[in-house]
């Protein structure tokens, strides 16, 4: 006689949808991935260059400061404070 197979075919679906649960797993750590590495990463820095002071091509010359010291008791920050020159400093801000 002629058996009919009754039997549901396997379900596929079930093996479909965990390669789906998958690589929506992969995909999500790549992204979160991307976001730590993008968020780590600095911009790189640029050195600080110091203001370059009035030439001679502006019209003015400029006088060395005479270095001052680099330690900080009391005696020799009053020495360094003496040594500094402030005549010049009201016509410079007014030029600002």
């Amino acid at each position: 006689m002629n058996e009919i197979n009754l039997t549901p075919p396997p379900a596929q679906a079930e093996g479909a949808k965990g390669s789906l649960i998958g690589s929506i797993i992969v995909v999500v750590i790549l992204i979160i991935g991307a976001i730590y590495l993008y968020a780590g990463r600095k911009a790189p820095e640029m050195p600080i260059t110091p203001e370059v002071p009035a030439t001679e091509e502006m019209g003015t010359t400029t006088v060395p400061e005479a270095p001052l010291g680099t330690s900080d008791e009391l005696n020799d920050l009053e020495a360094d404070l003496n040594l500094t020159d402030f005549s010049d400093l009201e016509a410079d801000l007014n030029s600002l």
